[in-house]
Parts: C-alpha cells; structure tokens; sequence
C-alpha cells in the first residue's frame, strides 16, 4: 500500500514537472544504465562472484547448489550482525553453472539501481529542490565508490543494494511523522520496521538516514529553527535506539544459532574503548579530508570545504529570507558545522564502535549520499542567490555538473572492471585449454597457478595509480582474493565436456599437501604461490601464471625430486612394481610360480641413508607376501653389501596399519637398495606386494 501510495504520487508529480525536469530524469536514468552498461557483457566476474561455483567442477543441480549456499553462508551472517544479505547470492548461485549465466542476473542489479534513483530522488526531492534534483542527486550517488563497489559484485550484494531503498523508505516515513500527526504510530512502526531490516542487510548503508536527517535539517526554510532542532534530535534518537534493537535482534539471534552449530571466529560486539575510538575518530578524520566527494579524484580538503561552505549559504539564506542579523546568520552556521560533522561520524558508527580493520568506501557511503546532496543543495543556492530568475535550469546544472561527469567515470571503470576479468579468464582459459588438450590429468596432474602481487594487468595499474577511489575496482581476483583460484578453475572446467572426470584436491600454498595427494593417480591438485621461492616438487607443474598479465611477471623456480626408480626381476601381465611406493592396488605381482630368488630394486637417484624398511601384503593376501628377504645396499649400482637377510617376515614385526617393520642393525648409506625374495608366506604360485617403505 505504502509503495503503492508512493507510486501514484509520483506519476502525479511527474505529470507536473515541466519538460527541463522531465528531460533531466529520464537523462539521469539513461547515464546510469549508460555508468554500468560495460558489465552487461559476456565474459565478467568480479571478486565475490566467483563463489558461484565453490562447490564442484561438475555442479550439482540449481536446488542442491542453493541448499549448500545457504547452509555455508547463512549462519556466518547471522554470526556477523547481516543475516538478511545472503539471500540474493544463493539465488545467484542457485541460477549460475557457467560463467555465461552470470548475464541472466545483471540486468537485475541495473533495475535496482534505477528503482533506487527514482525512490531517493522522491525522497531527497523536498530537501534539495524538486524531483528532477532529487532524481539527479541520487543518480550520482549511484556512481559513488562505495555503491558501485556493491553494484560490480553482482548478485552477493544485491540485497546490500535494496537496503537503500529500505533506509530512504524509513526516513521518509519518520520524516513524514515530524511534518504531521496523522498516523503518527504507523509511521514510526513502518520507519523502525525500514530501519531495522536495513541494518540486518548491511548496517553501514542503513545509516544512510543520517546524513538524509542533517540536509533535512539544514535546509528545511518553511520551518522555524527550533522546530528543525527538535525534529533533528527527535529523529537521530529514534535512530539510536533502533540500532540498539537492531543490535539486541543480532545477539539474539547468534544466541540461538549457538545452539545448533559451531561459530567461528566472527563477532558482533561494541567497541568501546576510549584510546581505540578517539583513534577511530583521527582515522575519519584524516579518511574525511582526503577522500573525494564524489567518483573522480579531487584535492585534499574538497569535502572540508563544502562541509563548511554548506553551512555558510544556509546561514546567508536564512539572513537574507528572514532579514536576520549577520551574527543571528554565523551562529547558526557555527550551529550546523557542529551539528553536521557530529552527524557524519555517527553516521560512520558501524565501523566506528565495531572491531573491523581500516576504513573502505563501504563504511562510509552515507558520507557519499551527504555530499551528493550537498553539492545538489549548494548549486541550487547558487541559482537562488545569483540566478534567480534562471532557478528552473537548476536540474540542468545538477545533470550537466554532477551526473553526466560521474557517470562517464562510472562508465570507464565498468568498462576497466570487464576489462581485468575478461583479461583474467582468457588467461586461465587458453591454459585449462592446454592442459585439456594434452590430457594433462595423465601426465599433468599438479596444476600450479603463480599469483600476482600486483592489483591489475599492466597498463591499467599506471592508468589508476594515484587515485583515491579507484583501489578496489578492476582487480584481478587472484590477487585481491587469492581463494578465488579454485573457483575459477571450477568454473572453467565446467565448461569442457572433453574431459573424464576426477577429483581435485585443493592444496593451496601447502606443498606437503600436493605431493602426498598426487600419490593417489586419480587425484588432480591445485596448489599456488607467488613464485619468489623455490617449488620442491615430486612431479613437473603444469603453470598459469598471473603474474605475466602485470608490470611484475615473475618466473617461478621448481626443484624436481625426482621420485625413485624401482624395478623388478619379473612381473605378471602390467602389474609392475611402479605404485609400490604409493601403496596403490593391486600391487606388484611376480611372474607365475615365479623361481627365487625374485628381486626388486630401488634407485633413489642420490645417496641417503637407510635405516628401516616396510611391506605391505596385498590386501587380505598374507599368504602371498615375501617371507624370507635379503637385503642388499650399493652406493653405485655396481657394488653390494649384504645388510640383513630377515627370515620369517610373515609373522614377525607387523604394525597395527598391516604393514611389516624391518630395521637394520645399524644406519647405512646407499643410492641402491634390492630386496633379495628367497619365498613367499606359503601360496603357491603367487608372490605379491601392495606396499613398500624405505625410510
């Protein structure tokens, strides 16, 4: 009812714009569809996206990938004060196998965006001069870098994206309850209710209804000042004890997932340290000064001098409207700074009183929504001051100066955005491709990936360095989340019906991990590094490097242990004596009613000592297993020393594992060891070995 109300008063009130406004708004909403135009295209994953394809290289079906989704993320949200979020990304995950479906989604974020610019720009509508400014104003705070970082990360921050409309939707309506009595209790309900869902989805983009209260505040001229004043604090109040709920609502609800699963590390708590916060407060400070007002770098102390301007013009209109003294105009003024930079650094409260790292542009989007409308609100002073008779072309300056310049920065790091994960998928991909092509998960079964140190490719790194709004866009995701590796070779592997399938073990940077996986054949490990180290490994990677794609390729070095060669006198068909080592089924088989002795040996390429040995019976074959053994050692192949000969190995020294110990008298060094079988346990015909140990 409340939208549709909504609704029918914005067509009424478009129907009484006149044609620059309606020119204006349908303008603004073409920049944004036009800011974020580039990410419609085919091949684009950003960061959080690549979670998509977690679970498997071959998929599971849409409900079973929802089902993980949300029994993997949505406790973990819960946990982290935010457990409405998760909600649009197992939809995503649910809806995306390839790469490609990604584009059914997309337009789904623009829609967003674009309901977003026409319901804040009703909201914002009264406070900076009319829907046309309104909808301008919010169409730039659409291409703010706290926003657009949101925006490019797809369906995982969809919801993030409908907070907003949920916060203007709950200041409207508390703002609506200071200007009448009529249904002052359902307003305040339906404003806590607004407020509060919010928070549960992204609190830092919920506080956006702070900054709405300070513009309204400060240029609400048909109200007396102290009426404004208690509107104001009625209203940061209200807040208040909001997110109070807000925050009792949280612990309720990790108190009861406690109860039913493990939690991590993850926690909501309030931080309230007087040395930790006043040195918050100096970081957004110095974060306040720098950071530019909008999407396009600016100067250090831009945004000081429109938070002090803004306050200025308002006192000058106020003395001008009311004929109030010079000192009546700077009292206020001096009022409305204090005000103002109070308001803004509670506005940052989520990350000010939480236990989270450094500042981002998501911790400070209310910050964005604030200068938007400031500069919205100070063009049209402009006009009321100077050009008054032209105050209708108020909108135009607003789309002209403010929008169209964001919006084609918006467009070009959409474009760059593209531009990095296109780069960064053909890359993975032309490699996945050769590795498929020689049937790589024979004789190439360590996939090896050498992640970047630096941002971006070469080029578009130069191209950004410097600016302040640009470090979290265009970002090879192996860089900034090198988790995303995995994913990615998910997601392109999926796409090669070519292949058999087989199981990949993930390894990361952990080498002992990849060496003992790769002693099982069926396995295919992905292990990575950033390639400064040498890589000992058993067997030869097959590399994708993401380092070529920067200014700071990097080669990386493998020192190849060679595995030992190992041998035997005879073999029955191929059951040859090459997994003995890997303890692999169904072992090393002699020829039939083979004659002893038999031999194995052993060539570990280098000399190194040998202390014990170890066999292993076939699995349930005792009988089969060697009995009488004579060892021998040779430093080169050409020389032998008898070591022991161990008589009755059938029985003797057996480990709860089922493997058979057989330790030397004493240490002795040898590249060479044979394993000299004089008989078996007693089957006739068979002699067999699943397992051998030389330590």
């Amino acid at each position: 009812m409340i939208f549709e109300n909504l609704l029918n008063k914005t067509v009424r009130t478009w129907r009484g714009q006149d044609v620059i406004s309606k020119l204006v708004i349908i303008t603004s909403l073409l920049l944004v569809v036009l800011a974020y135009l580039p990410t419609l295209q085919f091949d684009y994953v950003t960061q959080d996206q690549w979670r998509a394809f977690r679970y498997s290289i071959d998929g599971e079906p849409a409900l079973e990938r929802a089902k993980l989704c949300a029994n993997m993320v949505s406790g973990l949200y819960v946990q982290t004060g935010r457990p409405l979020i998760w909600f649009t990304e197992c939809i995503g995950h649910a809806g995306v196998f390839n790469i490609s479906d990604f584009a059914y989604f997309r337009p789904v974020l623009l829609v967003i965006a674009l309901v977003t610019v026409m319901y804040l720009g009703s909201v914002l509508s009264p406070l900076v001069g009319g829907l046309a400014t309104g909808v301008a104003t919010a169409a730039a705070l659409m291409f703010a870098p706290g926003y657009s970082f949101m925006f490019l990360q797809g369906m995982p921050a969809a919801m993030v994206l409908i907070a907003v409309i949920l916060a203007a939707a709950s200041f409207s309506q508390y703002s609506q309850r200071n200007k009448t009595n009529s249904g002052e209790f359902k307003r305040i309900l339906l404003a806590s209710l607004f407020f509060v869902l919010a928070c549960m989805i992204y609190p830092a983009y919920a506080f956006m209804v702070l900054p709405l209260a300070l513009i309204e505040f400060s240029f609400s001229s048909s109200i007396n000042l102290s009426k404004r004043l208690k509107n104001l604090f009625s209203t940061l109040i209200f807040y208040f004890g909001n997110s109070i709920l807000y925050y009792v609502l949280v612990k309720a609800s990790v108190s009861l997932l406690e109860k039913t699963q493990d939690l991590g590390e993850y926690e909501v708590s309030v931080q309230l340290t007087p040395a930790v916060l006043w040195e918050r407060v100096l970081a957004a400070a110095t974060y306040f000064y720098s950071m530019p007002p909008l999407n396009f770098s600016t100067p250090p102390g831009a945004t000081l001098i429109i938070l002090v301007v803004l306050p200025l013009i308002s006192g000058w209109l106020i003395r001008k409207k009311r004929n109030e003294s010079v000192r009546s105009a700077l009292i206020f003024s001096i009022v409305f700074l204090s005000i103002a930079s109070i308001v803004l650094l509670a506005s940052a409260s989520p990350w000010l009183f939480s236990k989270m790292g450094g500042l981002s542009t998501r911790h400070i989007f209310p910050w964005y929504l604030f200068f938007c409308s400031a500069i919205s609100v100070l063009l049209s002073s402009f006009f009321k001051l100077f050009l008054n008779k032209y105050s209708k072309w108020t909108p135009l300056a607003a789309l002209l100066l403010i929008v169209l310049p964001t919006a084609l920065v918006q467009n070009r790091l959409s474009t760059l955005e593209a531009v990095v994960t296109g780069v960064e998928i053909q890359a993975m991909r032309s490699r996945i491709s050769e590795w498929v092509a020689q049937k790589g998960w024979v004789d190439n079964r360590f996939l090896f990936v050498v992640l970047p140190k630096i941002n971006r490719p070469v080029g578009i790194e130069n191209m950004l360095k410097g600016s302040k709004v640009n470090h979290e866009n265009a970002v090879l995701a192996s860089a900034y989340n090198p988790v995303s590796v995995l994913w990615m070779v998910h997601a392109l592997l999926r796409e090669r019906v070519d292949r058999p399938k087989f199981n990949l073990v993930y390894c990361a940077f952990d080498q002992e991990c990849a060496d003992k996986a790769l002693e099982e054949p069926k396995n295919i490990v992905l292990g990575y590094a950033y390639g400064q180290e040498t890589i000992i490994s058993n067997v030869e990677p097959f590399v994708i490097n993401f380092s070529e794609l920067t200014s700071k390729p990097v080669k990386p070095k493998f020192s190849r242990i060679k595995p030992p060669k190992i041998s035997a006198s005879s073999t029955l068909g191929n059951y040859g004596p090459s997994g003995l080592f890997a303890s692999m089924d169904p072992g090393w088989h002699a020829e039939l009613n083979p004659k002893y002795p038999q031999e194995i040996t052993v060539d570990f390429n280098e000399v190194k000592p040998v202390n014990n040995l170890a066999i292993l019976p076939q699995d349930g074959l005792v009988v089969r297993m060697p009995k009488t053994i004579k060892i021998m050692l040779s430093e080169d192949g050409a020389s032998w020393v008898s070591a022991l000969t161990f008589e009755n190995n059938c029985l003797d020294d057996k480990s709860d594992d089922g493997w058979h110990n057989i330790k030397l008298d004493e240490p002795r060094n040898a590249r060479f060891v044979k394993l000299e079988i004089l008989s078996n346990c007693g089957a006739k015909g068979l002699l067999t070995l699943k397992g051998l140990r030389i330590d």
